[in-house]
């Protein structure tokens, strides 16, 4: 099912990344005419006395918008990059909590394996008083002692 969701999050993804560069090119083209009508608005009033007023008031609420508009970006932007510092944080918490049952879970089977092991040395002890099934006991533990050293070197690579 994953495999499926993937080539559909790269597709999603080229699109994401085709519709922004297309917005940046529309908003080139935007500023490029824009720049363009102030340059012949000014060539047109030059000589107009009332202009330079005009234009200086112009540039005031222009520096007003602007300074409004990038206070907005700031707090949208910080209330975004929380949110993403929240999330990273709740996975670690989530990803330590979860080494911590881990690392329990591995305690608990080295113990168990550990009774199981003495559990077996004392059948071994009593099945090696009879002489015809010693052949039998000592083929019989070696696995077992295998999988304890094995299930001891997985817990302390896990610490």
């Amino acid at each position: 099912m994953s495999e499926m969701s993937e080539p559909n999050q790269i597709v999603d993804h080229d699109k994401k990344i085709y519709s922004r560069n297309q917005f940046m090119l529309r908003s080139a083209i935007v500023a490029i005419v824009n720049l363009v009508l102030v340059i012949v608005w000014l060539f047109t009033e030059r000589n107009n006395s009332n202009f330079a007023s005009h234009f200086s008031f112009a540039s005031t609420v222009t520096s007003i918008i602007l300074s409004v508009l990038a206070i907005f970006m700031s707090v949208t932007g910080e209330a975004k990059t929380q949110a993403i510092r929240d999330k990273i944080e709740k996975e670690t918490d989530e990803i330590m909590f979860l080494t911590t049952e881990l690392q329990k879970q591995m305690i608990d089977l080295k113990s168990n394996m550990q009774v199981v092991a003495a559990d077996t040395t004392s059948i071994k002890n009593k099945l090696s008083s009879d002489p015809g099934n010693i052949e039998l006991v000592n083929n019989s533990n070696t696995p077992l002692e295998d999988s304890f050293k094995s299930v001891e070197n997985n817990s302390d690579e896990v610490k």
